[in-house]
């Protein structure tokens, strides 16, 4: 065992490690941050700007996918087509939008997901409002605003701005149709060894069932949470699958996008955040096989180690 396994084998029972600012200031991101669909139409400021592109700039994937990501703006493009109606009124009034280019790889999506969330949580803590968006968007308005190569896919955006005082009719009647504020207790999410023995606090450890809190609050496409953890060797290894229901494989069927494997990358942002700022050590893999037998319908993604 070398001496990253040992620091994670150690996290587990250790008392939680008091973030400094810039953790801490994730860390609220993290629990603060809900879908806003309603904007005031105020474009960004130059430092709000500044901040989410070097956030752009800086930022490593976990398994390194060639990835494009944009911030558009209404104001700096004078594109005619970032209106209420390139989001079918889904969204309104929004001034600037993420979006990602990538090849449709399984790897790049899932570093897109990561890519996207780490986004939306520096935005967060900018005061912002974001909106994770999969399947009400127009493509080909993203596409042209993107300019896409032949072999490149728009697969979601995120919607950004200053969101209006409170939410609007729309918002919140999606908002109670896609059942946002509710999420599956740790129990549905989180197992120990293998999947169908929950993992509890008392046996992950404080600083670790925190972390794992930081995933469950996690968005996903339509709220489903589709990802699970397996902790295994003890609390080396936390191991992320997910599943596909239903509704999901339709999803991926008409809008060619697999919503499954974006919100892998968000649950993993959201695992590797809240460890950095609470001092669970480690890194994400998806060279090493599972040591958790998949129970059928789990897909392995990678390993924290």
């Amino acid at each position: 065992m070398g001496e990253g396994e040992k620091a994670v084998e150690n996290q587990g029972d250790a008392a939680p490690k008091t973030p400094d600012g810039a953790g801490e200031r994730l860390l609220e991101a993290i629990r603060s941050r809900t879908s806003w669909r309603s904007y005031t139409g105020r474009p960004l400021n130059r430092d709000e700007a500044a901040a989410l592109r070097q956030v752009m700039a800086d930022m490593e994937t976990p398994f390194g996918s060639d990835l494009r990501i944009e911030l558009l703006q209404k104001d700096e493009s004078g594109s005619a087509a970032l209106t209420n109606r390139a989001t079918y009124g889904v969204v309104r009034g929004a001034p600037a939008f993420l979006a990602g280019a990538i090849r449709p790889e399984k790897k790049s999506l899932t570093d897109l997901g990561f890519a996207l969330e780490t986004l939306v949580l520096e935005a967060t803590a900018l005061g912002l409002g974001t909106c994770w968006l999969g399947g009400s968007f127009s493509r080909d308005v993203f596409s042209r605003e993107l300019r896409l190569g032949e072999d490149e896919r728009v697969p979601c955006v995120v919607a950004v701005g200053e969101h209006t005082p409170a939410r609007a009719l729309h918002d919140r009647a999606m908002r109670f149709f896609a059942g946002s504020p509710k999420r599956k207790p740790a129990s549905e999410l989180f197992f120990d060894t293998a999947p169908g023995r929950p993992l509890t606090e008392t046996m992950a450890g404080e600083t670790a069932f925190q972390v794992l809190e930081c995933v469950r609050l996690a968005p996903s496409a339509a709220n489903a949470q589709e990802w699970r953890i397996v902790r295994t060797c003890g609390g080396r290894r936390f191991e992320l699958f997910v599943r596909r229901s239903t509704w999901m494989k339709s999803a991926q069927r008409v809008v060619e996008a697999d919503f499954a494997l974006i919100d892998a990358g968000i649950a993993m942002c959201h695992f590797q955040t809240a460890a950095r700022a609470l001092g669970l050590a480690g890194s994400w893999t998806a060279k090493e096989a599972p040591l958790a037998a998949a129970a059928d319908g789990l897909e392995f993604i990678a390993v924290w180690r």
